[in-house]
This record gives structure tokens, C-alpha cells and sequence, in this order.
């Protein structure tokens, strides 16, 4: 535990569950940069374990004594935004910076960042780049140095902000800000949340009441792993809109009506077309994709939105030739870390489901 006459300046909220491995990876990092740069007292460590059943419980007794780590424990699975939630109610810095397990920080932007949220006058959040780990795409915010994000303006960067603001283990926020939004959140019965981007729920429920102010670090600040999906595309599909139409619905009945219409912008199709032509071209199971998007697309309200989805749709029509004379192509373009991206991505679970073997390609793509 944290002495209770010091706060510390950074929460690092790590979610986990049934990942032992990369979770204990990714502690092993930030045990060795805390340490190594005497942050005990301005960093604290909050991992809540959603009902694991592997050797979660071995990792976390390995780190308990840690005093700046702090373990939560759920003899179940509450599902992933209750389990985010939990943690962030026990988070008490002055920033929360929610980390995928699987992912890890940059130590030379972490004890900048620091340094940055240390003064009087921060920012609300904080993001930076994220750099995928295999496929070594790069991924830059939308802005640069500052930017007030004010709904009242409708500013057209709003949209870009805030579908950059998407990815889980890039921000770096308030805790003012989330203690705001959970206040909210429960004062209007709200809590039975079920969606991957409970965090954007969060940020809009506050920006529907006040503008907030977003600072962009141009370093690379977080290392994502993008090489251990293994869920199906159908799941994907799923994440990438029904829980975002849920987060759009759940603003909606909050009365947040302004963020609720940003919240739409996540949507990528651009992002959805890589992962069907790479489905189509090496999975055999890819008949059931087409529909599963179309039962999705019913629920969206945005008809320009809708139809750009089954604009992407149709990737999935093409001959499975077409489609990979399309991936060999990208890799020659300016589109080759998209189309690597992509791939590994996909990769656990092409590597059960296709007749054909994928390694090949994955080194084909690296040479």
C-alpha cells in the first residue's frame, strides 16, 4: 500500500485475465523502470484479475510485495468493463493510465510523461504514438502539440480526436475526469455496462459538460502486441461496432446526446476492409462474415456510416485471388504496415481455422 500521506502522480490500471504470460512480461517492465528510477512514490500499480484460471495467481503473489502494487481480485468473471471499473474506483492518482496487459510502456516517454503531468498547468489526457509490436506499424495522434476538444465549436478534428482516443493502453487521464463520469454513471443506474470501450464512455460523459483538454506527445509512448488475437472474426466484427453502438446508446439515455454522436466515429471501415480481405484470402470459414456484418449493420444508426460498412462488406464477393494479389501489392505500397498489421493479427486464428499455412506468408511479408 501507498503511504497515506503521499499520492502518487500515475495509476497504471492493468486489467487482466487468463494471460499470465503477458501480464507477467509487461510487470516485469514496469517493476524495473519504477525501480530503477526511484518512482515508488509517484507511480502506483493497480491490477484487477477477472476470475483467472490459469497461473495468474502465481504472477501477482511473485510482485506482492511491491508496496506501490495493489491487487484486486475477482473469484469470477465480472466481465471487462465491471473489472475496469473496479480498478479504477481504487485508482488514487492524480492521472489513471489504463494499460492492456498484453501491451507495454516506452521507458524514455514514461519518465517524460511524468515529468509533464508533475506541473500546474496539465492537460486533461494525454495520449501519444503507439507502435505495433510485430508488425511495426506506427500510429500517430491526429494533432499535434495541443487541443481543446469543445463540442460547443464542432470543430471537425473532434471526430479524428476521439476515434484516436479508441485505443485502451494510449490514455493517459484525470482521475477528476473519471470520478466525474463514474459519479454519473451511478447516480443515474447506469453501471450494467458491458462493452470493450468502457473508457470512451467515461471520456464522453465528461465532454458532453465540459471541453476538454487534449495534449499529444509526439513519441512513441505505448508498444502494443499485435500478434495474439485469437479470437474469431465474428468477435471482432462485434467488438468493432455492437459494443460501440451500446456505448452510443448508454450516452443516449444519459442525455450526453453530443458525445453519444462522436462515439459513432470509432467505427473504422477503412481498418474492417484489412481485416475481411485478409479473412477472405486465408480462411475457409469466411461465408458466415458477410452476414454477421450485415445483422450488425441494423443496429447503427448513421445511414453514411452503414453504408460505408457494407461498401467494405463487399471486399468479401471478390475471388479469394483478387484478394491476395491485393495483400501482395499492399506490401509494396505505403500499405505494407497496415497489410502486416493485419496479418499478425489474425494470426493465432488463421493458424487453426485455414488449410493453408500462414507462416510462409507472415516471413514473405517481413523479407
Amino acid at each position: 500500500m501507498v503511504s497515506k500521506n503521499i499520492y502518487p502522480i500515475i495509476s497504471i490500471c492493468i486489467p487482466t485475465r487468463d494471460r499470465a504470460a503477458f501480464l507477467e512480461e509487461n510487470l516485469s517492465n514496469l517493476i524495473e523502470i519504477i525501480d530503477q528510477f526511484n518512482l515508488e512514490e509517484k507511480i502506483e500499480i493497480i491490477i484487477s484479475d477477472n476470475g483467472s484460471t490459469d497461473n495468474t495467481n502465481q504472477v501477482l503473489n511473485n510482485v506482492i510485495e511491491k508496496k506501490y502494487i495493489k491487487i484486486l481480485k475477482h473469484p469470477n468473471n465480472i466481465g471487462f468493463s465491471a473489472n475496469v471499473l473496479s480498478m479504477l474506483k481504487k485508482a488514487t492518482g492524480k492521472y489513471v493510465w489504463q494499460l492492456g496487459d498484453d501491451d507495454k510502456l516506452d521507458k524514455d516517454a514514461f519518465i517524460k510523461i511524468i515529468k509533464i503531468v508533475s506541473r500546474k498547468d496539465c492537460p486533461d489526457i494525454i495520449v501519444g504514438k503507439i507502435k505495433m509490436k510485430y508488425s511495426e506499424l506506427i500510429i500517430s495522434p491526429p494533432i499535434k502539440d495541443k487541443f481543446i476538444m469543445d463540442l460547443e465549436v464542432k470543430s471537425k478534428k473532434n471526430p479524428r480526436i476521439f476515434k484516436y482516443l479508441g485505443w485502451f493502453s494510449v490514455n493517459l487521464i484525470k482521475k477528476c475526469l473519471i470520478d466525474y463520469a463514474i459519479n454519473y454513471i451511478e447516480s443515474n443506474n447506469q453501471t450494467d455496462i458491458k462493452s470493450d470501450w468502457i473508457h470512451l464512455l467515461l471520456i464522453g460523459i465528461y465532454l458532453d459538460q465540459k471541453p476538454i483538454r487534449v495534449k499529444c506527445y509526439d513519441k512513441i509512448t505505448v508498444i502494443y502486441n499485435d500478434g495474439n488475437w485469437y479470437f474469431p472474426p465474428e468477435i471482432y466484427l462485434r467488438a468493432q461496432i455492437e459494443s460501440i453502438i451500446h456505448i452510443h446508446e448508454t450516452l443516449e439515455t444519459l442525455g450526453c446526446i453530443n458525445a453519444s454522436r462522436f462515439i459513432l466515429n470509432i467505427i473504422n471501415p477503412i481498418r474492417i476492409i484489412g481485416h475481411l480481405i485478409i479473412w477472405k484470402a486465408f480462411d475457409t470459414n469466411h461465408k458466415n462474415y458477410f452476414s454477421c456484418l450485415k445483422s450488425t449493420l441494423k443496429k447503427i444508426p448513421d445511414n453514411f456510416l452503414k453504408m460505408k460498412l457494407l461498401a467494405a462488406g463487399l471486399t468479401l464477393k471478390l475471388p479469394k485471388i483478387i484478394l491476395k494479389c491485393l495483400v501482395y501489392m499492399g506490401k509494396l505500397t505505403k500499405l505494407r504496415m497496415v497489410i502486416n498489421y493485419c496479418i499478425y493479427s489474425n494470426r493465432i486464428y488463421l493458424s487453426q481455422h485455414t488449410r493453408c499455412d500462414i507462416e510462409p506468408f507472415i516471413r514473405n511479408i517481413d523479407s
